[in-house]
Formats: structure tokens, sequence, C-alpha cells
């Protein structure tokens, strides 16, 4: 498997040996362009001045070639090459290097010379140039000339070719394109040690952190990673992963107590269970204490299908089995109906009930749902006041939001202890008292409903006794269609799914 090192040291390389070759090409191109250039100017220059020298009278066309060096065209290791032909295609002049051999006759104008490559005689790369023209007319010193007085004198032409190697353009390019290779390695070696020292260091936290990560297991959930000294780039890697490893640790300790709290509070049911059929089976007994026996069982098992009741909706609700199904609802309603089953136990406490809701006008929200929400706070509040005391039910709205507030009175909690309620399993010694038989799950559950419900739940409790539970519900107006209602749905539980046909909304 490759290693991240070794794709980065590869690629960066790579990248660089192209640049490199690239800038080597285009480097080694211009200078061959250039250097073809200066030789190009000699020739054109060679050839002007060899045009120079030359002059036509009455009869004939001369040259003054022995002004000029002529040793290079004469033959030798690296000759150049010169022949001259008139008008009419005879061989007007040819260098001694060509011997018998003749150049191809290409030319151009003297302003405009025609250049190009091509295989010298001797069979080497050669450069080429052509160039047609006229040469001066020999005159006196009067400044006539015999030629032009002579009758049907016409001015002649020459077709010039000159011709030298390519050495002076292509052995500078060679050695320059060895050199710019030497370099171009040198540089790619250097650059690679300088690499993989260079990511080797800066990928030494990485491999620190995958050293941490690699240590944990479910028995060390509670570490966290190390930020410190941590480049910039895994600060954020580090915090999520310490984030995760928090919920992973607090999901695991759940996990572990779940068991032990399930356990520990069936036991008590199942011991009362057990103890009561015991004794009413020890001896022979009336008909009416053996009723009495199974009453007594019956509230058990009651209390014991409460509770698993509740441990099934919370086990469904975190599945996501569980969704919203809007629809209109009045509020009031949905609290009056919800507060029935327990106007009888209130009454026999000699509670006092305060009512102070708002005007009553229709919300979208889920019925059934807002109606376990309100019948597992009034329980609560029920359970917890006391003899004598007092619950208040509020309603009021506060910035777009359906505010339900159930308070009561006898609260033995104090302020720090109120955040925890909704923990599974959670119960204040000093707040058992007459409800030691509860389980801990109805405000957990109130919880996980009113998520479902898109909203939010608070619980108080304050120095003078008076612990309430506050439930912030979307006031959503009642004019919503019915794909309304079922987009609301879909909004407040994305995860579930939507029952009902919604083909209507087109």
């Amino acid at each position: 498997m490759r290693s991240v090192r070794a794709t980065l040291v590869v690629g960066t390389v790579t990248a660089m040996a192209v640049v490199l070759a690239g800038a080597g090409v285009i480097l080694h191109a211009i200078l061959r362009h250039d250097l073809e250039q200066k030789l190009d100017s000699v020739l054109v220059e060679s050839a002007r001045l060899l045009a120079s020298t030359m002059e036509q009278g009455a009869k004939k066309v001369d040259g003054e070639f022995h002004e000029f060096d002529m040793r290079e065209l004469e033959q030798g290791e690296r000759p150049g090459y010169l022949q001259l032909w008139l008008e009419d295609g005879s061989v007007f002049f040819r260098s001694r290097s060509l011997g018998e051999k003749d150049l191809a006759r290409e030319a151009g104008t003297i302003d405009a010379p025609l250049l190009r490559s091509g295989i010298l005689p001797d069979y080497r790369p050669g450069r080429f140039l052509g160039v047609t023209f006229t040469p001066r007319v020999d005159r006196r010193r009067d400044g006539t000339s015999k030629a032009e007085e002579t009758p049907g004198w016409k001015a002649r032409t020459v077709t010039m070719v000159l011709a030298r190697g390519r050495e002076p353009v292509d052995e500078p390019a060679a050695r320059m394109a060895v050199f710019i290779a030497s370099v171009s390695l040198m540089a790619i070696g250097v650059s690679t040690a300088l690499l993989w020292w260079i990511i080797r260091g800066s990928l030494r936290p990485l491999e620190r952190l995958a050293a941490q990560i690699s240590l944990l297991d479910e028995h060390g959930l509670s570490s966290r990673i190390d930020e410190g000294g941590a480049p910039k780039e895994l600060l954020s890697v580090a915090a999520r992963l310490n984030d995760l490893l928090g919920r992973l640790d607090a999901a695991f300790r759940r996990e572990r107590t779940l068991s032990a709290d399930v356990a520990h509070e069936l036991r008590t049911p199942i011991a009362g269970l057990r103890s009561t059929i015991e004794v009413t089976l020890a001896r022979a007994r009336d008909p009416g204490q053996y009723q009495e026996a199974l009453s007594d069982c019956l509230g058990i098992t009651l209390k014991l299908q409460h509770l698993v009741d509740r441990i099934l909706s919370l086990a469904r609700l975190d599945s996501g089995q569980i969704v919203s199904r809007p629809e209109r609802v009045l509020p009031n309603e949905v609290l009056r109906s919800a507060w029935k089953p327990y106007e009888g136990r209130a009454s026999s406490l000699r509670l006092k009930i305060e009512w102070e809701l708002m005007a009553d006008r229709e919300v979208v929200t889920d019925p059934s749902l807002l109606g376990l929400v309100l019948r597992n706070a009034f329980e609560n509040a029920v359970d917890h006041v006391g003899g004598g005391g007092w619950i208040r039910i509020e309603t009021f709205e506060e910035r777009e939001l359906l505010k339900i507030r159930v308070s009561n009175s006898g609260s033995a909690l104090t302020p720090e202890q109120a955040g925890h309620v909704f923990e599974r399993f959670w119960r204040g010694d000093a707040a058992r008292g007459s409800a030691a038989h509860h389980c801990g799950l109805g405000l957990a559950l109130v919880k996980q409903c009113v998520s479902v419900l898109g909203g939010t739940v608070s619980a108080s409790s304050n120095m003078e006794g008076v612990f309430a539970l506050t439930i912030s519900l979307p006031a959503r107006a009642a004019g919503v269609s019915a794909c309304g209602v079922a987009a609301a749905a879909t909004t407040l539980y994305p995860g579930g799914r939507v029952l009902g046909d919604t083909a209507a909304c087109g």
C-alpha cells in the first residue's frame, strides 16, 4: 500500500520534473532559434558582401572574390560552399569545396533571401541561403556606362547559393541541453531528499494522531485526543474526534447502565409479585383473601406494564419508528383532555389546580404525541406535588412559539438537579418521597416526543420548591393546506416516514 508520504513525494517530484523538462525544452528551443538567427545573419551579410563585389559590363559579368578571405570555401574538415549561376543557367562560380557537385538552385531576392536547412554535399546538416540579384553596372569616371550605351544590351541577373554547416548552432545547443539536463537531474535529486525530509516532519502530527487513535478501545473512550502541538489543519479533526469520543462514551455508559437500570426497576415489581403469590399459596385461604391477593398482583402488573410501555416507546423514538402526523388542533382542548385521568387523584390529594390559558386557536401539530407529552407532564406534577399543594397550567405565545408550562409546588430538587430530570432512570433521592415507584422515564419520554414535534423542553426548580416544566412548540397558523401539513411532518422528523396519502399535493 502506498503511503501518504510516498504519494506526496512522488507526485511533487513528478510535477517538478515535468515543469523542469518543459522549461528546459523551451529554453533549448529559444537558444537554438537565437543561434540559428545569428548563423543566418552571417550568411546574409556574406552574401551581400559577395554580391557587392560583382559587376557587369557590355559583354560579361565579373566578380572580385579575391578581396575576401575564401579559406572557408576550400576543401577541409568543415568547409563552406558557394555556387553562382548566370541567368541562362550556366555556372559562373563554384567553390573548390564543391568539387564536381552542385548545390540546389533555390533562391529569393537580395532583400528577402531564401533561408533553409538541409544536407550539405559532405552529408553534414547545414544552413542554405539563396538569392537572385542584378550585379552593378561598370561605369566610367564620368558616370557613363559602355554597357548601357551598347544597342540591345540588357542587364543580366546572377543566382547565388551559400551554405555553411550547422555546427555553430547544433554544438552550443547540444552543450546547453546536457547542461540543462544535468542541472535538472541535480535539482530533482536534491528536491526529492528535501521533500522527503520536510513531508516526513510535516506528517509526524498525523502519525501521532493515528497512534493515539490506535490506543482507543471500548474501555478507553473517556480519554481524549491531545490537540497540543497539532497543526491548524488537524485541530478540527482532533476536535471532531474528541466530540465523537464524548458521544460514544456517553452511549456506551448508557448501554452499560441500561441493563442494570432495567433489571433494578423490574426486580421490585417481580419481587412483589413473587412474595404476594408465595404468601397466598402458603396455606389455604378464603376466596376473599385470594381475590385481594389477585388484586394486589394486578396492581403490580399494571405498574410493570407501564414501565415496559415507556421503555418500548423510548426505543421506538430512538429508532425513528414514531413520526409526527400533524393536523389542526386546539391546544386548550388537548390540555383538558390530557388532564382528565388525573382529576380524581388531584381531588383526593386536595390539590389546587390553576388554569391560565390564552384564547384558544388552532395550531398544526400531532395531537397524539402532544397528548402523550402532556399526560407524562401531568403525572410527574401530581406524583411530586404532595398533599395540599398546587399545580399551575399555563399557555402563552412568545416569539412565534406556543409555550405550555406545567408547574407545581413541593419540589425538593435544587436548580442544578433540575437539569438531570430528562436523563433516563435518573431520580433525585430527595425528590423520591411518595413517587418512589417512578422509574425515571416519564420526562425522558417527554423530551424525545417534543423533539419529534419540532420543539424544545426545559425544566427548572427554585429554592421555594417550585418545579416548572416548559414546553415550546412551533405556533403554526391554522391556514395550512393538506400539502403544508405533510411537508410539516417531513420537517419535524426527516428521518421518519410520513403516513397517509399525499398524492393530491401534485
